[in-house]
């Protein structure tokens, strides 16, 4: 498995950090989505290094697409997530993601 001893640090960054940015409206905003996406890729390829692991930002950008539909499916109302995020759902999320980026074949269209 890929990541997985920094990924379950980067996962609470990146996931309670774009929370902050508050969110009245109860949808995914492209806004959210996208300081979402941001903040994880950032983490993700900083975190990585760290571990001693070289990751491409499009391995970031796959990885953080994986994690971001898992919190939406999760979480449909992101004033949900930024309040009820609970360890188990955390695991689901870093565990969605960690397989769909070692599942993906062609790293430009996370397929």
């Amino acid at each position: 498995m890929l990541y997985i001893l920094g990924m379950k640090k980067l996962i609470i960054i990146f996931i309670v950090f774009p929370f902050f940015i508050s969110c009245n409206n109860a949808k995914w905003t492209p806004l959210l989505k996208n300081n979402y996406m941001r903040s994880c890729i950032i983490n993700f390829i900083d975190l990585s290094e760290k571990a001693g692991n070289k990751s491409t930002n499009q391995q970031a950008r796959c990885y953080c697409i994986f994690s971001l539909e898992k919190t939406i499916e999760l979480y449909p109302n992101p004033n949900e997530a930024d309040e009820n995020l609970s360890a188990a759902d955390l695991q689901l999320i870093v565990d969605a993601a960690i397989v769909g980026l070692n599942n993906v074949k062609d790293l430009n269209t996370c397929l």
